[in-house]
Formats: structure tokens, sequence, C-alpha cells
């Protein structure tokens, strides 16, 4: 009976150090650093975009919400090495994160007040700006129908450029 024991507490143990390992894969599997980078200076990003006459698109996020992640993965990434938008500018905003942001005007704030200040409360909510700081295309929040997602995008990635081209 002793024996048997021994022998079960030593699979269970080995059976627990399996599945921390796959645990700890499958987080650092997603903890993988974003395509998309975060804005730190939205005055410097508009210059850029003034000189191209391109549109900046924020996506607003917040750790956790994994409708995040799936419009940053399944969307956003493959918009980003799309050649019909090579020239838009795609940065990220955390809206609970307390990290210095450089608004339009070049003010400092951080991520979460300058999107409290543009009445950013759910998430995600991806926003399409000139080199003015104003909006160029209706916003799209939250991901209500992702298998109209991308042509939703699509079209406002268009607008914007457009918009943006023009000016």
């Amino acid at each position: 009976m002793v024996r048997s024991e021994g022998c079960h507490r030593k699979r269970s143990a080995a059976l627990t150090q399996i599945l921390s390992l796959a645990l700890i894969l499958t987080w650092s599997s997603l903890a993988v650093a974003s395509a998309i980078p975060r804005a730190v200076n939205l005055k410097a990003l508009a210059r850029v975009a003034e000189a191209h006459h391109a549109p900046i698109a924020l996506l607003f996020w917040s750790p956790g919400c994994r409708y995040c992640a799936v419009v940053e993965r399944d969307f956003l990434q493959p918009a980003t090495t799309d050649p019909r938008f090579r020239h838009v500018i795609f940065r990220r905003i955390d809206i609970k994160s307390s990290k210095v942001l450089r608004d339009f005007a070049g003010r400092a704030t951080t991520e979460a007040r300058f999107a409290k200040r543009l009445g950013v409360t759910l998430v995600p909510d991806i926003r399409f700006y000139n080199a003015q700081g104003q909006k160029v295309a209706p916003e799209m929040l939250g991901l209500s129908t992702p298998s109209f997602y991308a042509s939703y995008l699509d079209a406002a990635l268009r607008r914007a450029q457009n918009l943006c081209q023009r000016s």
C-alpha cells in the first residue's frame, strides 16, 4: 500500500509539472509584443502624417480585453502590411495607462487622461485622425460582427486616406 501511494505521488508531481509548463508556454505565447506600437507623441506623428497626407489610426484598448487582442491581431496587424494602407500610421493607446503621451497639441498627458478627454469608455475603439487631430472617418467601436469587421475597417481606412490626401 505504501509503495502505490509513493507511485501515485510521483505521477501526480510529474503531471503537475507538465501542466505548469504548458500553462507557462501558453502565457508566454500570449505575451508576444504587439506589432502596433504605443502612441507616445501624437504631435510628432501628426507632422509625419502631414508630410505624407496620411491618416493616423488609433486603437484604444485595455489589457485583458480579449476583443482588443482579436481586433489587433486579426485585423489591424494585417492592415499594417497591406500595400493599400502603407501610409496609414497605426498606434495604440491603453485607456488605463499612466504612461506619458503627448497629444496633438504637444501637451503632456497620460494615455488614460487622453482617452477620457476623447470620451473613450469602451474598447476596442479605433479612431481615425488627420494631421490636425480631427476625425476623418467614423470610429469603430467594439467587435460585434467579426465576419464583416475586415470590410468595415477597409472602408474606414480608405475613407480616412481619401480625406487626408485631399488636404
